[in-house]
C-alpha cells in the first residue's frame, strides 16, 4: 500500500513538472512572438538582434525553471523514498512485532499445555495421597482398638497379678506359721529328748551304783582263808 501511495505520488508530481514546462513553452512561445512583433517594428536588423537576445533570455529563463522543477521533483522524489523508507520499515516492526507476539502466544500455549499436564500430575498425586491417608486411617483405627484392648488385657494382667500376688503372699505367711509352729514343736520335741536322755543317764548312773559291787581277791584275804 505505501509503494502504490508511492507511486501515485510520484505521477502526480510527474505530471505537475509537465504541466509547468508545458507553461514556460508557452510563455516562452508568447515572449518569442513579442519580441518578433518588436522586431517588425524597429527593423529587421535591430528585430534579428532583439529577437536573438530574447531567445536567449527565454532560453536561459526556461532552463533556470527546468533545473528548478527537476530538484523539486529530486525532491519531493527524495522525501517520498525517504517516507517510503520509513512506511517500510514501519511495517517491518509492524510484521516483528506480530512475529514476536505470535511466538509469544505460541510459548504461553505450550507453558499453558505445560501447566495443565503439571495440574493434572499433581491432581494425580492427591488422589494417591488421598487413598494413602484413607488407608493410615484405617490403620489407626485399628491400632486404636489393638491399643484398647491391649489396655484392658493388661488392667485385668495387673488385676490378676495383684490377686496371684495376694494369695501368693497368704499362701506363704500360712506356710511360714505353719513352718514356725512345726519349729516350734520340733524345739520343744528336742528338750523333752534331752530331758529324757538325761533322767536316763541319771537312772543309769543310779542303777549302777546300786548294783552289787564283785569280790576282787586280794593278798590279806588268801591268808586268812588257808588258816
Amino acid at each position: 500500500a505505501a509503494a502504490l501511495a508511492t507511486q501515485g505520488e510520484l505521477q502526480s508530481a510527474l505530471e505537475t513538472a509537465q504541466q509547468q514546462l508545458l507553461e514556460v513553452r508557452r510563455g516562452t512561445a508568447a515572449e518569442h512572438e513579442r519580441a518578433l512583433a518588436e522586431a517588425r517594428e524597429h527593423g529587421a536588423r535591430d528585430a534579428g538582434v532583439i529577437a536573438a537576445a530574447k531567445r536567449e533570455d527565454a532560453v536561459a529563463a526556461m532552463r533556470q525553471q527546468m533545473m528548478e522543477v527537476q530538484l523539486k521533483l529530486q525532491e519531493e522524489v527524495a522525501t517520498l523514498k525517504a517516507e517510503a523508507t520509513t512506511a517500510r520499515l514501519a511495517a517491518d516492526a509492524r510484521a516483528q512485532e506480530n512475529n514476536a507476539a505470535v511466538a509469544h502466544g505460541q510459548a504461553r500455549s505450550v507453558e499453558v499445555e505445560a501447566l495443565r499436564g503439571k495440574e493434572a500430575r499433581l491432581q494425580e498425586q492427591v488422589a494417591e495421597l488421598r487413598a494413602q491417608l484413607a488407608k493410615a486411617e484405617q490403620v489407626l483405627v485399628v491400632r486404636d482398638e489393638v491399643e484398647s484392648q491391649l489396655r484392658t488385657k493388661a488392667a485385668e494382667g495387673v488385676t490378676a497379678l495383684a490377686g496371684a500376688r495376694h494369695d501368693a503372699s497368704g499362701r506363704l505367711d500360712a506356710a511360714t506359721a505353719e513352718l514356725r509352729s512345726q519349729l516350734h514343736c520340733a524345739q520343744q520335741r528336742g528338750e523333752d529328748l534331752a530331758a529324757q536322755l538325761e533322767v536316763a543317764q541319771q537312772t543309769q548312773a543310779v542303777a549302777r551304783q546300786a548294783l552289787p559291787s564283785d569280790v576282787v581277791p586280794t593278798a590279806g584275804g588268801g591268808g586268812g582263808g588257808g588258816g
